[in-house]
């Protein structure tokens, strides 16, 4: 076994070298078709060879006589390499061919790189450092410190002060922390800037150290506050105080919040004291009712869209802490006035576990209804679904209110074929599709259908550019490039094009397997008409197929099965980490794979090896899945969540909806972890998918 396992490593090796070299030097059998773009590619090539000479000779060819978007990557290409007076003029060149800030960002790295201070100076005297990108105004500020031009403090602190702090910040401050531009000493604004690093850090005990002094100047002078400011004021006093009772906690530092409200009534500061009031009276516990009032007052004071959506869905989530009929009210009596629907879609996935467990179902029954054409199609998907099954399984039978002179079966109907227009999450649409018995064709066109009801245009200068990178050989380019773009929507023709390149030139080491899915699924998102299922499959690969295939069938499991985890955990990734630091492609912990290695009589293992990780993910999975008498749903979910909580969670619902034979749709909804719900959701679907697709 080992010397098959050997051998096929070998071929596969020598395979892979073959398929690569092929994508390193691919020539386009159409080459003529990209005209004069062609020399940026060829110059590409002539660079990656050292050829410095002929690669400006075909660089300067495109930039001359090449289409827009591709003679602007050439004019940056000129700025990459050669000497430093072969890339300064690259760089003025650049400016004077695009107007455009990334262009200005890459030619002001190269003067401030090879000290043309004056050349940033001059090319950036115009910006505005509020509007402008941190990057760019980070390199204005550092050639303004060699050359000591006057304002240069006023310019940093305005810089620090009223914008979201980022990377370009803290690099800068790091940089010149010594200097007097931050000397606390000499200002109170360099002051304020170490609160903000403090915050941005998240040292949060090291910034409500500050807050007494910010306070205590807030008395005698306001003038200094800002959006900005006042919102890490805020953090810091949810965040950084750490103690408790009505005279040092929370409450005091919401009351501090509500008391000076009234110094900036009707200012765009008003917002944040009543939030943050609301915050902080939300976090002692016990005083939900001035915490809604807080927020309330917040939404009230508001004209920014997104500031009311905040404050109310901090409104729908405290009072969820309180009684579920004023939850409800506020609902229905709000749910029209909601700017951004989709903003509420974790409220509404947090309520409804909440109202099953709780046997609202008339409730649930209610909110769908008055979710239609007010919450997004998601939100409104998954009531839809709920509120059918209800009725299916008779667990509910609704009055006549709610059915308005229709039959209990065209009240299912109607509800599951407005489930099956849920947007982007397939799942809604796969178990509607099968609690309708909707046929094979039906089904095809169900999941292949427009899922946003958006309009996306093709950029021919995009897919210009993207397609020469795949049809020369640059597979290495073309995801950087589409996230340059925006991600910017691509033709199907092209989504495929590059999608199977990607593939092809994939050896499982690099990210172009999950580069390919991302296109792919992007493109499938946003589609605004029917796609084939060839994009679908991209969308759902077999990548590891015969790794995956031989494993599932190994431990009893049916492959789709493994494919849909593995995509669903790590996007067909072999080395990536989670934040909890699950490993690999099944996402596995430390100490489970320390549990499986010893069942396998294994002493030596590397979780970042595809193989490895597979065959213990495969084991784990096959191990819960005959534990729990071969039930797949409550497998995921104690892959996700562990399978003590779940048989706990199933002996409650079993008890609590009185029913022997448990719904496993519906004790999905019931599940109280959000994430477990939205993993048992994303695998049904992905396994409905490879079943299908293969």
């Amino acid at each position: 076994m080992q010397h098959n396992i050997s051998l096929r490593k070998f071929l596969t090796a020598v395979f892979l070298s073959f398929v690569l070299t092929g994508c390193s030097n691919a020539s386009p059998k159409n080459g003529k078709d990209f005209g004069p773009d062609e020399n940026y590619f060829l110059g590409l090539k002539s660079l990656s060879k050292g050829d410095e000479k002929d690669a400006r000779q075909k660089f300067n060819k495109a930039v001359k006589k090449g289409t827009p978007l591709v003679a602007l990557r050439s004019s940056e290409a000129l700025c990459s390499f050669g000497d430093v007076q072969e890339k300064i003029k690259a760089a003025k060149n650049l400016l004077q061919f695009s107007q455009e800030e990334s262009s200005l960002v890459t030619a002001c790295k190269i003067f401030l790189e090879n000290k043309e201070y004056g050349q940033v100076l001059s090319f950036t005297n115009t910006i505005n450092i509020q509007e402008s990108s941190d990057a760019l105004v980070s390199i204005r500020l550092r050639a303004m410190e060699k050359r000591n031009i006057t304002g240069l403090q006023e310019n940093i602190q305005t810089w620090f002060l009223e914008k979201p702090l980022s990377q370009s910040h803290f690099d800068f401050y790091n940089d010149y922390s010594e200097t007097k531009y931050f000397d606390v000493e000499k200002s109170f604004e360099n002051f304020l800037i170490t609160f903000r690093l403090d915050v941005y850090k998240r040292n949060f005990s090291g910034a409500f150290e500050k807050l007494s002094e910010i306070e205590s100047r807030l008395e005698t002078d306001g003038s200094f506050l800002n959006t900005q400011l006042i919102s890490d004021i805020g953090k810091t006093h949810l965040y950084g105080n750490t103690n408790n009772g009505e005279t040092g906690g929370a409450l005091k530092s919401a009351s501090w919040f509500s008391t000076q409200v009234e110094n900036f009534q009707g200012t765009p500061l008003e917002f944040f004291f009543w939030f943050y009031a609301g915050r902080l009276y939300e976090k002692n516990g016990g005083y939900q009712k001035r915490a809604i009032s807080c927020f309330e007052k917040a939404a009230d004071c508001t004209t920014l869209p997104s500031q009311k959506d905040n404050a109310r869905w901090y409104v729908l989530r405290t009072s969820l802490k309180g009684e579920i009929e004023n939850c409800l009210q506020y609902v229905k009596q709000n749910l029209e006035f909601f700017e951004d629907p989709s903003y509420y879609d974790d409220f509404f996935d947090l309520l409804s576990p909440i109202l099953l467990n709780n046997h609202y179902y008339k409730e649930i029954g209610e909110l769908y209804k008055l979710m239609k054409g007010h919450a997004s199609r998601e939100a409104t998907a998954k009531y839809a679904y709920i509120y059918a099954r209800l009725l299916q399984e008779e667990i509910y039978k609704p009055g006549e209110n709610l059915l308005q002179g229709k039959t209990v079966a065209d009240e299912i109907d109607e509800a599951l074929h407005i489930a099956l227009d849920s947007s982007t999450d397939l799942y809604y649409k796969v178990v509607s599709a099968q609690a309708l018995n909707l046929s094979e064709s039906e089904k095809k066109r169900i999941y292949t259908e427009p899922r946003k009801s958006v309009e996306v245009k093709v950029n021919p200068d995009a897919e210009r550019l993207l397609n020469g990178y795949a049809a020369y050989g640059f597979p290495e380019k073309i995801y950087d490039e589409w996230l340059k773009l925006g991600q910017c929507f691509l033709s199907e023709e092209t989504t495929l094009t590059l999608c199977r390149l990607l593939q092809k030139c994939s050896d499982g080491k690099d990210d172009f397997y999950p580069q390919s899915l991302r296109i792919a699924s992007r493109h499938a998102n946003y589609s605004p008409v029917i796609f084939s299922e060839d994009l679908l499959r991209f969308c759902f690969p077999k990548c590891y197929e015969e790794l995956i295939t031989e494993n599932a069938e190994k431990n009893g499991i049916e492959p789709a099965v493994l494919f849909a985890l593995i995509r669903s955990e790590s996007f067909f990734d072999s080395d990536v980490y989670s934040s909890a630091g699950a490993i690999g492609l099944c996402q596995l912990m430390t100490f489970t794979a320390e549990d499986i290695a010893r069942r396998l009589k294994k002493s030596n293992y590397d979780l970042l090896d595809p193989e490895t990780n597979i065959e213990f993910g495969a084991w784990y999975l096959g191990n819960l899945i005959s534990r729990l008498d071969g039930n797949y749903l409550n497998a995921f979910y104690s892959y996700n969540a562990g399978i003590t909580r779940v048989r706990k969670w199933k002996q409650s619902f079993a008890f609590g909806f009185g029913i022997k034979n448990v719904p496993e749709d519906l004790f999905l909804e019931t599940l109280p972890y959000a994430e477990t719900r939205e993993y048992g959701r994303k695998l049904v679907s992905a396994t409905e998918m490879y079943q299908r697709l293969y």
